[in-house]
């Protein structure tokens, strides 16, 4: 039997309609991320088809400094916009004159810095295609303010049209071009196109700017968010050192293997994961929930997150081969490995969201102080990995990292809102149970018929009836009771 702790709510107007957004924009963002997530995975294929690894780690290079570049021109300013109960006009001028004018110069510096990491790195004209990604610091810059308005004002309807616009028209040029043998040109495109296609969000959301400034109000804000800056720093910076290693140690090839198999499992069901999390964080921000009503709804969220989740590991960790060996060429062919171990990882990873509790309960001070030890020994972990073992030693210590952060940041953010980290794990059991069992039983399977078959459509065929069963059973006994909870547990106007 599920046992379902119920939400008990105040009574009052504003937390029920507060309750009943989360809900519609959980939904909204959910089935949004699910259909962009398949529009990327066919494009994926695609583009990898065309293109080699070697290519995909130059792109995965310059991604390391622009990723790094953004994160100083953003300091948890958007973080800001959502949070803060009342923004006035002024703040937010303020924070968009802010990140034009520090974006323009994040732009100049990557210019001139650009010709010493093409010396390092002895990659023929990265120099150029550093330039060319670098105007991507600009256009992220001016539409994650208004990303951060949208959920803000919870206009995900908006913000999910113009994400699916963006994403499927740039990866269609970027598709075309690969196919014409354009190489890491349709890479930048697809990277580039997205961001200035999403400032169409500044007209859905009728946004209207001047440039106005006030150095005390942006300097306020700016000191608002600084523990969050620094935990996002941490966090960026132990991520991209991974490639940094990578590359440095193995090169590009290996780079590249490595980031599609990361983009291929965890970017996405951690965008689908946060989707559903950017729902709830502005709903709980505005409520100031108590901690009956927080507790609740985060063990509730943490199995809706399982649901949608696990069965997506399920499909990419059974179908990976038949991917790899049908579509893809031998170039890929360690892909297969590596997505199936960051599907484990996985696992383990998903269904809890310490950071947005520390955010919620205003603690991000208390991270800040675990980040100083853990986000180092991750590192150290990694480099000990790539240096003893090569990149499947990466792998190895980001798993080690994961489980360790996992069991520190849960157990510090359960005790703010009274739950005990045994008590959100077990409010999962019956999802994780079902995913690793599933995971078993298909191993068992394919080592049977790997004796007389071999991976080929035929293989696939059978797989695909093999995960349309285990999805039933995850609809059946978790998903159909979760949406029956939904329906007659929300309160009514």
């Amino acid at each position: 039997m599920i046992y379902f702790v119920r939400i008990k709510f105040l009574g009052y107007t504003k937390m029920q309609e507060l309750i009943k957004k989360f809900y519609k924009g959980a939904a909204i963002n959910t089935s949004n991320s699910l259909f962009i997530y398949l529009i990327n995975f066919v494009i994926s294929l695609v583009l990898m088809r065309y293109i080699g690894p070697t290519e995909f780690g130059y792109m995965a290079i310059i991604n390391i400094f622009i990723s790094l570049f953004f994160l100083f021109s953003e300091l948890g300013l958007n973080n800001v916009i959502i949070q803060k109960e009342e923004l006035s006009s002024i703040e937010l001028n303020s924070i968009l004159c802010y990140r034009l004018v520090l974006s323009i110069g994040m732009i100049f510096i990557f210019y001139f810095g650009s010709y010493y990491i093409e010396n390092y790195y002895q990659i023929e004209n990265l120099r150029f295609y550093m330039i060319l990604c670098s105007i991507v610091l600009l256009s992220s810059s001016l539409n994650s303010v208004a990303i951060s308005v949208s959920k803000r004002k919870m206009e995900f309807g908006k913000l999910a049209r113009s994400q699916s616009f963006s994403i499927i028209a740039a990866g269609l040029i970027s598709v075309v071009l690969a196919i014409q043998g354009f190489g890491i040109y349709a890479l930048i495109v697809k990277q580039i196109l997205p961001t200035f296609f999403m400032l169409y969000l500044f007209y859905l959301l009728k946004l209207e700017f001047n440039l106005k400034f006030d150095f005390k109000i942006l300097k306020s804000l700016i000191n608002r968010s600084k523990y969050f800056s620094i935990s996002q720093i941490f966090n960026v910076v132990s991520k991209k050192l991974d490639s940094f290693f990578i590359s440095a140690y193995l090169g590009p090839v290996d780079l590249g293997i490595y980031d599609k198999s990361h983009s291929t499992l965890l970017i996405p069901v951690n965008q689908i994961k946060s989707k559903i999390l950017i729902a709830l964080f502005p709903a709980l921000s505005k409520l100031n929930a108590q901690k009956k009503d927080l507790k609740a709804l985060v063990l509730h969220v943490s199995r809706i997150i399982a649901s949608v989740c696990y069965p997506l590991v399920l499909f990419i960790y059974c179908l990976v081969d038949e991917f790899v060996v049908l579509f893809l060429n031998e170039e890929w062919d360690d892909l297969r490995v590596y997505v199936k171990l960051f599907c484990l990882i996985a696992l383990i990873q998903l269904p809890t969201f310490p950071a947005y509790i520390f955010m919620v309960k205003n603690e991000m001070k208390k991270k800040v102080s675990v980040d100083w030890i853990l986000k180092p020994l991750g590192i150290l972990l990694s480099f000990l990995g790539i240096y003893f073992f090569g990149l499947i030693g990466v792998v190895l210590a980001y798993f080690g990292r994961v489980v360790l952060q996992s069991a520190i940041y849960n157990s510090k953010s359960s005790k703010m809102i009274g739950l005990k980290f045994i008590k959100i794990l077990s409010n999962i059991k019956l999802h994780f149970l079902l995913a690793v069992v599933a995971i078993l039983l298909y191993e068992i399977a394919m080592w049977y018929y790997l004796k007389t078959g071999t991976v080929d459509y035929q293989s696939l065929f059978l797989k695909c009836l093999y995960l349309f069963t285990a999805i039933m059973l995850f609809y059946k006994y978790l998903i159909r009771p979760e949406i029956h909870y939904w329906k007659t547990k929300l309160p009514n106007e």
